[in-house]
């Protein structure tokens, strides 16, 4: 009876290594470096402010002065005319809505459109750690 009961722990231990062994594995990799953003859906808009909102996972590997920027843009190249507010972000899978105009002091063509917008992350005062994602999206930006 006791060989039974032997066999079973150590079957049970065997079970919980294997157990946390695939927790750590699986944890490890999916967060560690899962930062990215995962789209955005527009708010509202007219024809000189767009909001948006914009889901993103962050795993907080990079401390706690995180931001997110959103610039249009016109294939692949940000356009000089707009300004954002910084949003910071914390860790996890969250939401974030954000509004984007032409800066004060920009004079913004007539007829002027943008074929995207390009998120990324950042820390403040150190620069970009993931390269904006571009998502087409066009807008005109004339009054």
């Amino acid at each position: 009876m006791e060989e039974v009961y032997k066999d079973r722990k150590v079957r049970l231990f065997k079970y919980v290594v294997m157990l946390f062994s695939f927790i750590v594995l699986f944890t490890g990799s999916a967060f560690a470096d899962d930062n990215k953003i995962l789209g955005f859906k527009v708010v509202s808009q007219t024809s000189n402010e767009l909001v948006i909102e914009v889901t993103y996972n962050y795993s907080g590997d990079h401390g706690d002065n995180v931001f997110i920027k959103v610039v249009p843009a016109i294939d692949r190249k940000s356009s000089r005319f707009f300004g954002y507010k910084p949003n910071r972000i914390s860790a996890g899978i969250n939401t974030l809505t954000t509004k984007i105009k032409p800066n004060p002091k920009s004079k913004v063509p007539d007829g002027y459109t943008t074929n995207q917008l390009g998120i990324s992350m950042y820390v403040g005062g150190q620069g970009t750690f993931l390269a904006p994602s571009y998502y087409d999206f066009e807008k005109n930006w004339s009054e």
